[in-house]
């Protein structure tokens, strides 16, 4: 059996191996170039568009609590009326009484305006001429810095009913539980008049 061996053999340069031969170099391969960077013109303003953006977030949120607490000052502002309403109303009853008007529209208040909102705002009632009147008086705090208070200036009235006492019943005599019919008061049924007596014909 016959092998083959088969050897490298080195690349024949031309000229190789001749007296005074110059060797060809091979062709350098270019490398790629590296993507050029994007210069901006001198002229152009960088991150204007980013503050512009900002500016309009800040001026909408800004906008957005303002509305927020308008919608605020209207619910406070029908809360307090409601309370005086209450309260004139107790208090115009025949049993009622400043106290009492007082003590309703503090109980509607701190129901449905609990919390900081509705502690600047003072109730007051009183009675003049013959009108129980509630007033509501003081301011609901802003939200903001510089936005002012806003003021609460309200009042209800209702005419006081007048306090009627109960009618005086006449007190009458009954028979006790032995006595015999026609006891009572007054002639029994069916007696003649006494001769001599008051009312007796001559």
């Amino acid at each position: 059996m016959v092998r083959t061996v088969r050897m490298a053999s080195n690349p024949v340069v031309p000229g190789a191996g001749r007296p005074g031969a110059t060797a060809v170099p091979e062709p350098a391969v270019p490398e790629p170039a590296a993507p050029a960077l994007a210069v901006p013109s001198p002229g152009r303003a960088g991150g204007f568009v980013t503050v512009q953006f900002v500016v309009a977030v800040a001026f909408s949120l800004l906008l957005f609590v303002m509305l927020c607490n308008a919608v605020v000052y209207q619910y406070g502002r029908g809360v307090i009326r409601a309370a005086l309403d209450e309260g004139v109303r107790s208090g115009s009853r025949a049993s009622g009484s400043t106290g009492t008007c007082e003590a309703a529209a503090e109980e509607v208040r701190h129901s449905l305006l609990g919390g900081p909102i509705g502690t600047h705002v003072a109730l007051r009632c009183g009675v003049v001429a013959g009108q129980v009147r509630a007033t509501a008086t003081g301011y609901l705090p802003s939200w903001l810095p510089l936005v002012p208070d806003w003021s609460v200036n309200l009042s209800a009235s209702a005419v006081k009913e007048p306090f009627s006492a109960p009618p005086l019943t006449t007190a009458t005599t009954l028979p006790g539980p032995g006595a015999a019919p026609g006891s009572g008061s007054g002639p029994a049924p069916g007696s003649a008049p006494v001769p001599g007596s008051a009312g007796a014909s001559p």
